[in-house]
């Protein structure tokens, strides 16, 4: 219990980090392009992480020379974590195109709702693929997509299945891949390794979405770096590591759920810093979330950790 635990307070930490990345990124949206902003986020982290797995590899060389017969099994999987590290990247990096492409056609609440149904998507296909999650999850999952709804879409809204929504629609599976396919590496291979691995997917290819779709200048790229520098070393490069190490201990329909609240401290965070507006709506929704992850670390009745 006490590793579970620790994971669920990682993943919330991380949560929190990509709450207020959104927030950041709201205040640059106006100035620079989706790509570009995603460029500078993946590249910043990729570089920052990379800085250290340097110096945690040459601690751990000079600490090898120093032992005899230090162990050298990470070599032995370094073509698993090749292939984990590039599947990762790849569903991340749609993931996340999707989620940018979509928003385009799309409102700001109907996309965090759609790309957030990766909560439901997670435990169907573990069902699908022969595992079956807990019962009391399916309760939490559903108390989620209420709390989801209040939070993120307006009385009204329609959900006509537009080109927008398929494309979103389409990036929530992709997500939903990425924290099924970090459940399935991160046991086997080193997770900061790949992660590493997985932001240098993002970091090829977004600059190249952006060649293409975007017409960045360097200008409005400089007047919004403090944002892109939260997105890239804190939301990305802190968030994203702590979510690899943190799945080694958490249910991945309990990690999906647990993540889903980026949605909620976004919504807190452009309270305290944008100071926006909180309707009773909203508020009820956060608290049905909260609840929904709060049952999951309750034991169910008869089962021992």
């Amino acid at each position: 219990m006490g590793k579970e635990i620790r994971g669920v307070l990682l993943l919330l930490l991380t949560t929190m980090l990509w709450g207020c990345s959104f927030v950041a990124q709201r205040q640059s949206v106006d100035t620079v392009d989706a790509f570009t902003f995603n460029t500078g986020r993946m590249v910043s982290a990729f570089l920052t992480l990379l800085i250290v797995v340097l110096i945690r590899q040459a601690y751990i060389k000079r600490t090898c020379s120093e032992l005899a017969g230090c162990s050298q099994n990470a070599a032995s999987s370094r073509r698993t974590l090749i292939i984990g590290g590039l599947l990762c990247g790849l569903a991340l990096f749609g993931g996340v195109a999707c989620m940018q492409l979509g928003i385009m056609t799309t409102s700001a609440g109907k996309t965090g709702f759609i790309t957030a149904l990766y909560i439901i998507e997670v435990p169907l296909f573990y069902v699908v693929i022969g595992h079956k999650p807990r019962k009391v999850l399916w309760l939490c999952v559903a108390l989620a997509i209420v709390g989801l709804w209040l939070l993120a879409v307006q009385p009204g809204t329609s959900f006509a299945l537009q080109k927008g929504e398929v494309i979103l629609l389409i990036g929530s599976v992709f997500f939903a891949l990425q924290i099924m396919l970090i459940d399935h590496f991160v046991s086997k291979t080193d997770p900061l390794l790949l992660t590493l691995i997985e932001f240098a997917v993002g970091a090829v290819l977004f600059p190249i979405c952006m060649f293409i779709f975007e017409e960045p200048t360097w200008s409005a790229f400089i007047s919004e770096i403090i944002p892109i520098l939260y997105a890239g070393v804190l939301s990305s490069a802190a968030g994203f590591t702590l979510q690899t190490i943190a799945q080694k201990d958490v249910d991945p329909t309990v990690a999906s759920l647990i993540m889903s609240l980026e949605g909620v401290f976004a919504v807190i965070g452009a309270w305290i810093i944008l100071r926006e507006h909180m309707a009773a709506r909203e508020l009820l929704g956060c608290a049905l979330m909260f609840a929904a992850i709060i049952i999951t670390q309750l034991p169910e009745s008869g089962h021992q950790q």
